[in-house]
């Protein structure tokens, strides 16, 4: 929440900055494709929560359209790459918004077309942590969008279902652009567990540390 409608449009313009520069720093390398995930996944979260689902997911969309022009090697979709950390930062806000049904229902609508892909009927099982982001959003619900207690409980959890939205999102667009054997999933399921729950984690630790820094100095301040 903002004091003025300045400091939200300012906020907007240097989280989009800092999604673009992102671009530049590789996180994870996709083996077989000669591309990588650009640490940019791991400030998704703290977008959305800035700016809410709407111009948060807009400053996280045009960062990423211009993260994948300037730094094409982590375009890891070609021109579409922007679509999963906006969606990402879309969810993020709606959970820190008090819009967690929407929130549910993005998430939910994501892991059903994977069910309806031929790999996602194999593969029933891969997406386990997306179920169990589902269960966290049913669990918290509203209370995710008060950020005045357990702060950094509640941004893990925004991170986690932010991310993993965003991860859904890409497993999707993967399988369109490429059909991809079932086996590059399967081989997968452990390393993408291990680093999604890690990246969460940094995740939480950026926007809780962001978040109390902007409260300090009277820019941000934490919902009630």
């Amino acid at each position: 929440m903002y004091k003025t409608t300045q400091q939200k449009i300012a906020m907007a313009g240097i989280m989009a900055a800092l999604m673009a520069i992102a671009g530049f720093f590789p996180a994870i390398p996709l083996l077989g494709l000669g591309k990588v995930i650009s640490v940019g996944v791991i400030i998704m979260p703290l977008i959305g929560i800035l700016l809410g689902p709407f111009v948060g997911g807009y400053a996280s969309l045009v960062g990423a359209l211009i993260g994948e022009t300037i730094a094409p090697y982590g375009a890891v979709f070609g021109f579409f790459t922007f679509i999963p950390p906006a969606l990402g930062a879309v969810n993020a806000g709606l959970l820190s918004h008090k819009k967690w049904k929407l929130s549910f229902l993005l998430l939910f609508s994501l892991t059903t077309l994977w069910y309806a892909t031929d790999i996602g009927s194999e593969l029933y099982y891969f997406p386990y942590l997306h179920l169990l982001a589902l269960l966290m959003i049913i669990v918290f619900r509203e209370r995710l969008s008060s950020l005045e207690e357990h702060l950094f409980l509640k941004t893990f959890v925004i991170s986690f279902v932010s991310i993993l939205t965003d991860h859904m999102a890409g497993n999707l667009i993967f399988i369109l652009l490429y059909s991809p054997a079932k086996a590059a999933f399967s081989a997968i399921l452990i390393q993408y567990s291990f680093e999604r729950i890690l990246m969460s984690l940094f995740s939480a630790i950026i926007v809780t540390g962001t978040l109390k820094t902007l409260k300090e100095v009277s820019i941000w301040r934490l919902k009630k």
